[in-house]
């Protein structure tokens, strides 16, 4: 996308250059200027451009029929702060680190622009601290120079809130300052800043920081941003990227789209044709999907075979459309396992931002209420939330009982039937061994369990067990209880370290073990 801005930006320069040379602009010409950037800004990520240029088409004053090149400079400048070329030669396919410069006197603000750029920066700028604001959100900065000569200890809200936001999406922030004294200095530090130069600057130390910094911060992005395994980008990605397409949408209207998509029966994938197989289906999808998308729309996998695809500037039946089309195609796809070959299909839920909609989690939320409808109604299918729809008030919570005493397991099975917790549901299944439990499909993803281990059991004991739930599933979804010896502190160390939530010891009151399980149970779920 920085391509395309690039360019666009480019072409706005070489377009005022132009006027300069030329110095009388036609009102006509200014209009199709405008218009040009209105339509396009959006399209490419940037529509702070295309906010500003509607604004001053619905100023322009129609009977100015000509404008020197003077008027249209001042007319621009506070709002649409436009990259200026630099002084050397650029591949079109480069990537150009993005700096947003911000400063409340105009012309310190060109001097940055005017040096930075012969380091091979691209830069935009704000002269206010709202508007740095809204430039961060809207274009996402690989750095951010605050030109700030006050102290930072009495920073207004704005400032707060753009290096709090910075700090968080692990973009640096530079302070600019005539004010050298460590005190000050300590303050910016503290609130997030990460270097602080004292006026005059030195611009090739600057730039040599401005790059480090990005570098360090690509290196330490790609690490936590892109999953190991597929190469998509991770949760946090969509926390992030999702936050700020909502703030788009609520402060210019621009709609998205979530698609939650889960792989259908993955666990029997796994268990068929092995963990490796089933790492190469989950490349294999994600792979997919990146060669079918759009240019602009995200793959993220959120963990386990559970994906989303988000997609700016789609409404959720544009959102179907796409989705049933690469539920089509991927379900055409074969992976090959030995001498033979399989296929996979997955079901989907989509959502579309609403006004009532206040964070990513809420519109993640509404999607999983379709694929979770989507999965119960047969598999391989997609389906969009709806707000009218009466969903399953109730979650499900299966509670495992894992023991090899029949009559220690029938006690706390009739124990736990008594449990009751507002908004769950819950069902009760049982086991007479480690590996009856793990031989089973007891997991679902989206579902809580509860898993009720004794300790001691022939074959794959208690402790194995646990370990292995705790390596192959998702932590928060699933609790483990487990039954340990009385007063045996070993074994209960042991089970605490391997993950255990918690332990009941033998011999235990059956209305002692329901409560403290009732207790556990509205701890975690409430």
């Amino acid at each position: 996308m920085k391509k395309y801005q690039y360019k666009f930006q480019m072409k706005i320069e070489r377009t005022l250059e132009e006027w300069k040379e030329h110095n009388r602009v036609s009102y006509d010409e200014l209009y199709r200027f405008l218009h040009s950037i209105a339509g396009t800004g959006s399209s490419i990520g940037l529509p702070q451009h295309s906010v500003e240029a509607r604004e001053r088409l619905e100023r322009l004053d129609p009977n100015k029929k000509i404008w020197l090149y003077e008027d249209i400079y001042t007319y621009l400048s506070d709002t649409i702060l436009l990259v200026k070329k630099a002084g050397v030669t650029r591949s079109e396919n480069q990537e150009l680190s993005l700096i947003l410069v911000i400063s409340e006197h105009a012309e310190y603000l060109a001097y940055l622009k005017d040096h930075l750029e012969k380091y091979q920066f691209m830069v935009t700028g704000a002269i206010t601290l709202e508007k740095g604001n809204q430039l961060f959100n809207d274009q996402k900065p690989d750095c951010v120079l605050l030109d700030y000569p006050y102290e930072y200890e009495h920073a207004p809200a704005e400032l707060d809130a753009l290096a709090q936001k910075a700090f968080s999406e692990i973009v640096p922030v530079m302070i600019l300052s005539e004010l050298s004294n460590r005190r000050i200095q300590n303050q910016a530090y503290k609130k997030g800043v990460t270097d602080y130069f004292v006026k005059p600057v030195h611009f090739e130390e600057l730039s040599i920081r401005i790059t480090n910094r990005i570098k360090l911060r690509s290196i330490f992005e790609n690490s936590i941003m892109y999953d190991e395994l597929t190469g998509v980008f991770t949760r946090r990605y969509l926390r992030l990227e999702g936050t700020r397409q909502l703030e788009l949408y609520h402060r210019y209207g621009t709609v998205f789209s979530l698609v939650l998509m889960d792989l259908d029966f993955f666990k029997k994938i796994n268990d068929t044709y092995g963990h490796q197989t089933g790492d190469d289906v989950l490349r294999g999808f994600a792979d997919f999907l990146t060669s079918v998308k759009r240019e602009g729309d995200l793959v993220i996998r959120l963990g386990g075979e559970e994906f989303v695809l988000l997609l700016p500037n789609t409404n959720a039946e544009q959102a179907l459309i796409m989705t049933e089309r690469f539920r089509e195609g991927f379900q055409k796809v074969q992976f090959p396992y030995q001498h033979d070959s399989f296929r996979v299909t997955f079901s989907a839920g989509i959502s579309e931002v609403s006004k009532s909609i206040s964070k990513v989690e809420e519109l993640s939320d509404q999607a999983d209420k379709a694929l979770y409808a989507a999965k119960r109604t047969g598999r391989n299918k997609t389906l969009m939330y709806d707000p009218l729809e009466v969903y399953e008030a109730e979650q499900v919570v299966t509670i495992c009982i894992v023991d090899d005493d029949e009559i220690l397991r029938q006690l706390v099975e009739e124990q736990l039937q008594k449990i009751s917790v507002s908004g769950f549901r819950f069902q009760i299944l049982t086991f007479e061994s480690g590996k009856a439990f793990l031989d089973t499909d007891w997991y679902q993803p989206r579902q809580k369990f509860l898993v009720i281990l004794d300790r001691m059991m022939p074959g794959i004991n208690g402790l194995d067990v646990l370990n292995q739930i705790r390596t192959n599933y998702p932590e928060l979804d699933i609790m483990v209880v487990m039954l340990t010896g009385q007063s045996n502190e070993t074994e209960i160390v042991q089970a605490l370290n391997a993950g255990a939530d918690d332990y009941i010891t033998k011999p235990f009151q059956p209305d002692e073990l329901r409560a403290r399980i009732q207790r556990l149970l509205q701890r975690t779920l409430l």
